[in-house]
């Protein structure tokens, strides 16, 4: 049950949240402000934003594992959807409160992509579902 397509969604969604360490959510092209001061905003800039990428990228990838008990299975998946909107929430407010001009890098984009393949994740988590109760009812 692990190579289903599901599980391939959650660990790309897994992979998403932890490849925000990488890239940058936010720039800009004078230092200046809080979180600005390497003309970068990153997930090391707040803790609230490496706290949910983490929580994001450990809910995501624990739901793999959790095939037998589809119904657990989607409420993290769910649960997971939160930190993606919490980071993209969170540095979008951190842009617009910036004294300096600031422009969208591709981590801020990252998340959203992440919290689709969770919620793709969750549709074909419920079409197994509905398979399994069809095979039960067949028996």
């Amino acid at each position: 049950m692990i190579q289903r397509i599901q599980s391939v969604l959650l660990l790309l969604s897994s992979l998403g949240f932890l490849s925000l360490f990488k890239f940058p959510l936010a720039g800009s092209v004078e230092a200046g402000g809080v979180r600005f001061q390497d003309q970068l905003l990153n997930l090391n800039d707040h803790a609230g934003l490496m706290g949910a990428a983490i929580a994001g990228g450990i809910l995501a990838f624990g739901s793999i594992f959790l095939f037998k008990r589809r119904g657990l299975q989607i409420g993290l998946s769910y649960l997971s959807i939160i930190p993606a909107l919490a980071i993209f929430g969170l540095a979008h407010y951190f842009t617009k409160e910036a004294p300096i001009s600031t422009h969208y890098l591709t981590g801020m984009f990252i998340p959203v992509v992440s919290g689709l393949l969770s919620l793709g994740a969750i549709l074909f988590i419920k079409k197994d579902e509905k398979l399994v109760r069809s095979m039960d009812r067949l028996r």
